[in-house]
């Protein structure tokens, strides 16, 4: 999540938070270097001042090697410039430059990719060699997601708005699947990349595909103001999906998978994502029935800050950590729902 300091007289005002790739950690860049906090328990694993601004940065796992882009108002680095970062030596190992503003940069064992306004550069690890070279456009935000297990990138396409490039790299496979009309605000791969969730600029919907078919899962409806999506999250089980946004609640839903259809009809209660009510009168009201059959999330947690960002912990549990300095941690009832109990009160993260 990319976002201006509250305060610029505060060298610690956040610049950018964003969890790693298990979201077990955290990276913060501020005004004047970064942090690295642990998720849960939630501690404070250390500061590193580096004279400077980060405005993003980039965690592999949780070895010691990061990825650092300038930014504030008296950046470290210049925003074209991608530093890898030993903290271990506590020295850069590494620098590459581009012809523009790096937006975004992911990272894996094997491949790093700095996204740019209209092209994604995808390197080898090791030797930092060029490895291929994707077009996009007008990505000011620097859409990407890559999948943990596998290789696999979702990135806008650079033709045809609202609509999403798939690359699997092991099957040498691509695929376009158009899944909005207005432009794409946000996207993410589950673990394996089988399943892609979007959402456009306005908000109000999230949408799963299938990766491997192009076909569309399910559509979740977030709500019906528009928002800005600022974090989706998959479980490790592929079984919910947490959405967060600028209207302070957390959405968590549940994916329909074919193979958890068989072990849902073993169990006593079954449990959905809520559904309109209306959905019976579409034709009444004169309004499509996509609309009233969108599903509505299970279960919510409403939090006092506009941005966040989510991931889930442990045995049913979300951690929320927002770009004013506060951090959430809350439970769901996995079979009933409803509001999110909050287990501990919001942590200053400084």
């Amino acid at each position: 999540m990319e976002s201006q300091p509250h305060n610029e007289k505060d060298a610690n005002s956040m610049l950018y938070i964003n969890f790693n790739q298990d979201g077990s950690c955290f990276a913060v860049g501020t005004q004047s270097g970064f942090m690295i906090l642990n998720s849960n328990p939630f501690k404070n694993n250390f500061n590193r001042d580096m004279n400077g601004g980060i405005g993003l940065i980039e965690m592999l796992n949780r070895s010691n090697i990061l990825a650092l882009i300038g930014g504030g108002k008296s950046p470290r680095y210049s925003a074209n410039k991608l530093v890898l970062w030993d903290d271990h030596k506590q020295k850069e190992i590494s620098e590459m430059r581009f012809m523009s503003s790096v937006k975004n940069v992911k990272m894996k064992k094997d491949r790093i990719f700095a996204v740019t306004e209209d092209k994604i550069y995808v390197f080898n690890f090791n030797t930092l060699e060029l490895f291929d070279t994707l077009e996009t456009k007008n990505n000011n935000k620097g859409i990407i997601s890559i999948s943990i297990i596998g290789n696999i990138i979702a990135y806008p396409d650079k033709d045809i708005i609202g609509s999403v490039k798939i690359k699997d790299y092991d099957k040498q496979a691509d695929k376009t699947i158009n899944a909005h009309k207005g432009p794409i605000n946000f996207l993410q791969l589950n673990k394996d990349g089988t399943i892609l969730a979007t959402a456009s600029d306005k908000g109000t919907l999230i949408r799963l595909f299938d990766t491997s078919s192009g076909e569309q899962i399910q559509e979740l409806r977030r709500g019906t103001e528009n928002a800005e999506i600022y974090s989706i999250s998959f479980d490790d089980t592929n079984r919910f999906l947490a959405v967060s946004s600028d209207r302070k609640t957390v959405h968590i839903f549940i994916i329909n998978k074919e193979d958890q259809s068989e072990q849902n009809e073993n169990e006593e209660n079954t449990i959905s994502n809520k559904k309109s009510m209306f959905g019976n009168f579409a034709n009444f009201f004169g309004m499509g029935k996509k609309y009233f059959n969108s599903e509505w999330s299970f279960a919510q947690f409403k939090v006092n800050s506009n941005k966040t960002i989510c991931t889930f912990g442990k045995d049913n549990t979300i951690i929320v950590v927002s770009n004013d300095g506060k951090y959430y941690k809350a439970s769901f009832d996995p079979k009933v729902g409803g509001e999110c109990k909050k287990i501990d009160d919001f942590l200053r993260i400084w």
